[in-house]
């Protein structure tokens, strides 16, 4: 039976015309996304605005001057939307905050939890590597908080490889987050005949990049099949 429409709101840590791996990811979602029937629109910091390979996805470029004032602006702009999928492109340093961690994700999460949108996470980063100098030490320290602190919100957390998901699982535990699943993208995708459709969720595959395109983050059908799973009854 063909999917019901409903209306992704996909939030990245940029968008064009700032270059980034994880917005590119973030547009072939949502032209796949919007390939199967669903209304996308995309969200980030300012400059963004409609890529000139996806013209028909609209964009939202928030400004503000505060990582934190910046995460409430585009609460707004989402609810907005009415969305019935948020997917947040996580990063740990996104929206140019602070090494040391910020409050501004964890924010942003748990003001749309009173909506009636599912709130999924796609982890691309998760903390910076543990080093014994004290400042990165702490740094790496913050930001494992911040990362807790943020799938305590989410209904559902991706991780992009298995390594990931078996390194945050426990602290998925201690803070009562989902189970993190994983969907492989860029050069982490495995190709898979699209007669296997649907994949195993915890490893759907997905397309490579096309000739001359190497390290593209290319979304993935399987990743699309992940995300739009529906909730289980």
């Amino acid at each position: 039976m063909p999917s019901v429409p409903r209306r992704f709101a996909i939030v990245a840590p940029n968008l064009h015309p700032r270059i980034c791996g994880v917005g590119d990811n973030s547009l072939r979602l949502g032209q796949e996304f919007r390939r199967r029937g669903h209304e996308v629109m995309l969200f980030s910091r300012a400059p963004a605005e409609p890529h000139p390979e996806a013209p028909e996805l609209p964009v939202l470029g928030a400004t503000a001057a505060l990582p934190t004032l910046l995460a409430h602006s585009l609460v707004t702009a989402v609810e907005r939307f009415r969305p019935t999928e948020v997917v947040l492109q996580y990063t740990s340093q996104m929206w140019d905050t602070w090494r040391f961690g910020s409050p501004a994700t964890t924010l942003f999460l748990r003001q749309l939890r009173g909506t009636s949108a599912r709130l999924t996470v796609v982890a691309h980063e998760l903390a910076v590597p543990w080093r014994p100098r004290p400042d990165l030490f702490l740094a790496a320290l913050l930001q494992r908080l911040q990362l807790a602190a943020v799938v305590r919100h989410c209904q559902r957390l991706f991780v992009t490889t298995g390594t990931r998901a078996a390194l945050i699982e426990p602290l998925c535990r201690v803070a009562g987050a989902p189970r993190p699943q994983v969907i492989r993208i860029g050069s982490n995708a495995l190709p898979v005949e699209l007669a296997a459709w649907p994949p195993r969720m915890d490893y759907p595959g997905g397309r490579q990049a096309r000739h001359g395109e190497p390290g593209r983050q290319l979304v993935a059908t399987g990743t699309v099949h992940a995300i739009s799973a529906r909730r289980r009854a």
